[in-house]
């Protein structure tokens, strides 16, 4: 809702999300690997990528594939 306010537009097409194979080892993660996808698959996903765009930071550098 706060980034509703700041004039930003999600963005036309979702960010690429990253594998989420570790994910699935953390516990209590039960959902399989394109369920997790579908969840985050959402506006919300291309409101945050704009943000951190406007924000000048770059996609990957919220989402990695690897640990850093």
């Amino acid at each position: 809702m706060t980034l509703d306010s700041a004039f930003i537009d999600p963005t036309p097409t979702l960010p690429e999300l990253p594998s989420l194979a570790e994910y699935q080892r953390l516990p209590d993660i039960t959902a399989a690997h394109q369920e997790i996808h579908q969840q985050l698959a959402t506006r919300q996903q291309r409101l945050l990528a704009a943000y951190v765009h406007k924000d000048g930071w770059a996609w990957p550098s919220v989402w990695q594939n690897e640990p850093s």
